[in-house]
């Protein structure tokens, strides 16, 4: 099961409830935490999907996709994968326990 926090920036109050890096939800969803540069903004973008595939004979078997990672407001946006760093000032975000957080399937 996935689960998002709060990341907090002390700096210029910068917030977002993400993952903070790679997750997978009951196994059937991955995702990995990304920083756009051009939104300045951070996101929780899909990696890997299930694919179930059948063969000529009618076995079906199971295989993961892999997604093209991009940010969800425009393809064409720049990003990297987060680093911890606050998306707007650079720096540092704390993981705020107190904060929102939610577990997600």
């Amino acid at each position: 099961m996935g689960y998002c926090r709060e990341h907090l920036c002390p700096k210029c109050g910068y917030k977002a409830v993400v993952s903070g890096g790679p997750d997978v939800g009951m196994a059937m969803r991955y995702t990995l935490t990304i920083s756009c540069r051009d939104c300045q903004d951070l996101y929780d973008v899909g990696w890997l999907d299930p694919k179930f595939v059948t063969d000529p004979e009618g076995q079906s078997s199971f295989q993961w996709k892999q997604l093209r990672l991009r940010c969800p407001e425009d393809a064409r946006h720049q990003w990297e994968p987060y680093t911890g760093h606050c998306p707007v000032c650079s720096s540092t975000l704390q993981i705020n326990e107190e904060g929102e957080g939610y577990h997600w399937d």
